[in-house]
């Protein structure tokens, strides 16, 4: 007797139901087989029998966790006081790194100037002196960019000049660009030298890494925000050349790609938007029917890290639940209260944290979430934008670096005290059975439960044909198949002994050919608390499952 058989999306909230209908199946068909291989029916003279043999199943105890192992973003945690609550986490959300949202534009600047020369004798050296200030463009508007400390960059600088002299050098130098080892100004030479004044245009033209020097803006003595000062020195040895003044003399630069390690000032605001859901494993498979928790039982908070040198605002652009199975569907979901902003502050760390990360951890025990669990909701939705400098204080000092960034943890925590009405809870089942067992006449299962949860709960398994239609039930009559077990009062609400329960199901033949024919198994179950009262789920609450079956074979003999 070869048999296929396989079950798929099932889960151990379920299985009760589950083996019911085929751990029975599953275990008569090995036991058929090792039957066959035994005895060889072909001898058999007598005519067709009908004996009965009693199959144990199944004897275990289940707990809690194990009806929700499948849960990913599940963790089951004991309260000091043994009574359990379910925490559901999300995944850690990790904003835009610093270096990444901040980026310093390619900074140009070009100058030029006429000047006249004295006579130079040979041998006689003078320097002509030029001063610019250039305005450093930052990356927003109200930036105020007090240093920059760079790890890669490149400064490019050409020019000309007409300047008809033997000898003659340009030096640039920029005093707030400084090598960040040894604190000197950056500064760089090129050679103008136009022998007998031959070219009537010499042009210069050098590239500088700036990886490890600092840009240095805003000093005390300024009068306009980010300046550099830029300066410009023309050394001439004297020569016989004529004089043709005035010479024109022409700067070009540039700031190149531009990557900070740390930078000081104040940034304005940006933008770190966190946005995710959170799926409640509990109400997936609800299809009617709510819960009632008790007082204080729901907590939502939020964990949060900053390394960003700056003050940060979070705003709520959505936070809501969803029920799809209870009104009004969709709730919002108030931090504060009612009519309070969704809005809050974080903790930043100061300038002498440089480096450090500073963790908010916030409590929101005065929102609206008992109200939200009450729908059965199976996702919470969440689209914060955190704020940088929200309140805009362009004397404040920030600081970044480029590893900055902010972290969201979100946990919803859900004490297991709480009453059940009505609650009702579905799910299906895909069979492959590929072979019918017709040596089974009929099938007896015995359902001994020892039930330690004081929750009640009403079965039934429908069996359904490819096109969904319903063929059978395994249950023909309205059968608590679960009965809860008594609870003390409070402050406690705990089970003061196990409750016991013996169910009988006998399935015929005609019932079972109707069972092996289906393709799909409806699982539906109603679940309320012992009384429909208060409760607490406590972790030594288990489900001790006993399970045989009666299974009577039809023989036929061999001639």
């Amino acid at each position: 007797m070869k048999t296929k058989y396989s079950f798929r999306s099932i889960r151990k909230k379920t299985l009760l139901l589950s083996i019911i209908s085929f751990s029975a199946l599953t275990i008569f068909y090995t036991s058929c087989k090792k039957f066959q291989d035994d005895f060889d029916f072909s001898k058999i003279i007598k005519p067709t029998w009908n004996p009965e043999f009693a199959v144990p199943l199944v004897n275990s105890t289940l707990y809690i966790a194990d009806f929700f192992e499948d849960s990913s973003n599940l963790n089951i945690v004991t309260n000091p006081d043994q009574s359990l609550s379910f925490i559901y986490s999300s995944e850690n959300l990790i904003s835009t790194s610093a270096g990444d949202l901040i980026n310093f534009p390619d900074q140009e600047f070009d100058f030029t100037n006429n000047f006249p020369l004295d006579t130079i004798l040979p041998g006689i050296f003078d320097t002509i002196n030029f001063v610019e200030n250039y305005q450093f463009i930052p990356d927003t508007s109200n930036q105020r960019i007090d240093s920059i400390f760079l790890k890669n960059g490149q400064l490019t600088i050409n020019g000309k000049t007409n300047l008809n002299r033997d000898n003659a050098n340009i030096m640039v130098t920029i005093p707030d660009i400084r090598n960040i080892a040894s604190g000197n100004s950056l500064s760089i030479i090129a050679n103008i030298n136009n022998p007998g004044g031959q070219s009537p245009w010499v042009y210069f033209d050098t590239v500088y890494n700036l990886e490890e020097y600092k840009i240095l803006l805003n000093h005390p003595s300024d009068t306009a925000q980010n300046t550099l000062t830029i300066l410009m020195d023309i050394i001439i040895a004297g020569d016989e050349n004529p004089d043709l003044s005035p010479y024109e003399f022409t700067l070009e630069g540039s700031l190149l790609s531009l990557e900070f390690s740390e930078s000081y000032g104040h940034f304005g605001q940006y933008e770190l938007p966190f946005k995710d859901s959170l799926e409640i494993s509990l109400f997936e498979d609800v299809v009617s029917g709510g819960i009632n928790i008790g007082e204080g039982s729901v907590k939502l908070s939020f964990d949060i890290t900053n390394s960003f040198g700056a003050p940060i605002t979070f705003i709520a652009d959505t936070l809501m639940v969803h029920s799809s199975v209870n009104s009004p569907y969709y709730l919002d979901i108030e931090l504060f209260g009612p009519g309070i902003p969704n809005i809050f502050d974080i903790e930043s760390p100061g300038i002498d944290q440089v480096g450090e990360t500073i963790e908010t951890f916030l409590d929101f025990t005065q929102a609206n979430f008992a109200e939200a669990i009450n729908l059965s909701p199976q996702v919470f939705y969440y689209d914060f934008i955190a704020i940088t400098n929200f309140v805009e204080d362009t004397t404040s000092q920030n600081f970044i670096l480029d590893r900055s960034e902010v972290t969201l943890d979100v946990n919803l925590e859900f004490e297991l005290f709480a009453s059940i009405a009505s609650f009702t809870i579905e799910d299906t089942v895909v069979m492959d059975i590929n072979e019918n067992p017709n040596e089974i006449d009929h099938l007896l299962f015995r359902i001994n439960l020892i039930n330690g949860f004081p929750i009640n709960a009403h079965a039934q398994v429908y069996f359904a044909d490819d096109d969904f239609q319903i063929v059978d039930s395994l249950i023909t009559s309205d059968i608590n198949i679960l009965r809860g077990a008594p609870v003390s009062g409070p402050p406690a609400y705990r089970v003061t002994e196990p409750s016991n329960k013996i169910t009988d199901i006998i399935i015929d033949r005609p019932r079972l050919d109707n069972i092996v024919k289906s393709k799909y198994l409806f699982l539906k179950t109603t679940l309320s608390t012992t009384d429909q009262s208060l409760i607490k789920i406590y972790d030594d609450y288990g489900i001790q499952i006993k399970l045989g079956a009666i299974v009577g074979i039809t023989i036929e003999s061999g001639n």
